[in-house]
């Protein structure tokens, strides 16, 4: 009786986590969708766009930093894996990858292409360490794919180097989830910094900071406090308790927030197609959901990690 007790409440603590992890995932999600509002408000041409918001975002970053852990946190960069150092490398270069790919080709091709996510990380996952594919996540995957597809309608504009870039974007972005669900020891602000930072460097002398206007500083500056200083870390503890497949695919939901905000800011009504396509995405996740909390009851074991 007292074991069957222990074996309810370690499952009940479980499933906790997992809910947590999901709450996490989605409301990192949410922020990442405010992109499109604030690309919409902000007047700036792109790679100036990019060295603010990287710059601001380690400035944010680095300042609570120094607030809550000072010295400590440069001790904890310092023994951080070598695990650590490849996100902040696979961050870095998604980063540019992401804006380089939409000057290369369309908007929609980039969309669609990024929308492979969950199914990328989830074969990934299984290539290099195994982990079972779940039918499921590759069914919804494919639905969340569709979908994306419906939203975007691509029109045959892109250009090759563009698509490449756009998938190595997306296979960096899989890499992240893997790496930040695997390794525990990684300490999500610091690299999050060094991350921004580099972008930063990087983006800088295709950039004309001078000229910016001190409203577009104000929205850049938000801009990074909620996508690059808040979400990241939101969405890295998140994936610390859920599978890598299930991590992205939730993330996902970002897909249908972003035409959203633009809309119910700037009054830009979304298409028809646009609704079809975020329903299809919702359900596709939730969906999913759904059939892994089932699998779980009826199994007795989560699809979390395990601690």
């Amino acid at each position: 009786m007292v074991l069957m007790e222990t074996d309810a409440a370690a499952l009940a603590g479980l499933r906790a986590r997992r809910v947590e992890g999901i709450l996490l995932t989605v409301s990192a999600a949410a922020l990442w969708s405010l992109a499109g509002f604030f690309t919409r408000a902000i007047e700036a041409d792109t790679m100036t766009l990019l060295f603010w918001r990287s710059t601001l975002a380690t400035v944010w970053i680095v300042g609570f930093l120094a607030v809550r852990e000072g010295r400590q946190s440069l001790k904890a960069v310092s023994a951080m894996p070598w695990q650590g150092w490849l996100y902040v490398a696979l961050t870095a270069l998604s980063m540019l990858l992401f804006l380089t790919s939409m000057r290369h080709t369309s908007i929609a091709r980039v969309a669609v292409i990024y929308a492979t996510v969950p199914v990328i990380t989830a074969i990934l996952a299984f290539v290099l360490f195994r982990e079972r594919l779940r039918p499921a996540a590759l069914v919804a995957g494919a639905f969340v794919v569709i979908g994306v597809v419906i939203m975007s309608a691509p029109d045959g504009s892109g250009h090759l180097s563009g698509d490449i870039e756009a998938l190595g974007m997306t296979i960096g972005f899989a890499l992240m989830t893997i790496v930040s669900g695997r390794y525990k020891a990684i300490p999500a602000l610091q690299v999050t910094a060094i991350s921004t930072f580099l972008t930063a460097l990087a983006s800088f002398p295709l950039a004309s900071p001078a000229t910016t206007s001190l409203t577009d500083l104000v929205l850049i500056s938000l801009f990074a406090l909620t996508a690059l200083a808040i979400a990241p870390v939101v969405f890295f503890r998140g994936a610390r308790l859920l599978a890598p497949a299930e991590t992205s695919l939730v993330g996902t939901i970002e897909t249908p927030l972003a035409p959203l905000w633009v809309w119910l800011a700037f009054g830009e009504t979304p298409t028809g197609r646009t609704f079809i396509g975020g329903l299809v995405v919702m359900a596709a996740v939730i969906g999913y959901l759904t059939v892994g909390l089932k699998r779980q009851k009826a199994a007795g074991a989560p699809l979390s990690r395990d601690p």
